[in-house]
């Protein structure tokens, strides 16, 4: 008999969401990047450290989560959501 596609058994231990239950998740890596531009803002290294802080299991050498920091600053500033500057700070860097 062939698994449904998408579907995923429980591994031990864990019980089976009922029908209808979706799981609760905690925010998500852009959340988290607005929360830190809200909560004062920082270099792109600063930023990619705080999230990688949060999200241990989705920071790697390749840089998918830098990549994300770049498009979503971009994104953010340009739809108005956020105010995204440039400035040059003495022993931080551009901010």
């Amino acid at each position: 008999m062939a698994k449904a596609a998408g579907k995923k058994a429980p591994t031990p231990g864990e019980t089976a969401p009922t029908p209808g239950e979706t799981p609760v998740q905690g925010p998500g890596v852009i959340v988290t990047l607005v929360e830190c531009l809200k909560g004062g803002g920082g270099t792109v290294e600063e930023l990619y450290g705080k999230l990688a802080e949060v999200f241990p299991d989705r920071a790697s050498a390749k840089g998918g989560m830098r990549t994300t920091v770049a498009i979503q600053l971009k994104r953010l500033h340009k739809t108005g959501k956020c105010v995204i500057t440039a400035e040059e700070v003495e022993g931080r860097g551009t901010v």
